[in-house]
């Protein structure tokens, strides 16, 4: 969990978690919310879920895959790295 306070405005709650569903599926929800004020005081917290669980797992797979490329390029003792043509940089 996570307050934000947004440079002196009303501060933003961020959340995620996993959720196991009765039929079986793994969800990632994210949930982004603030409290709503009235009069100052807070009468009530709005928020929306977003199923981000697509995006965890290509994260996943992406950091995975660094890894391994990392792993055989240290047990090769080779490497990489980028080269940019037009402004003759690496």
């Amino acid at each position: 969990m996570r307050w934000d306070q947004n440079r002196g405005r009303v501060p933003r709650y961020q959340h995620q978690e996993t959720h196991y569903p009765p039929d079986g599926v793994q969800r990632v929800i994210r949930c982004v919310g603030m409290p709503v004020r009235e009069n100052g005081v807070v009468t009530r917290f709005a928020c929306t879920l977003m199923d981000i669980t697509e995006q965890e797992e290509l994260t996943q797979d992406l950091r995975r895959s660094e890894a391994y490329l990392a792993e055989a390029q240290r047990l090769s003792h080779t490497g990489s790295f980028g080269w940019d043509v037009w402004f003759r940089k690496a």
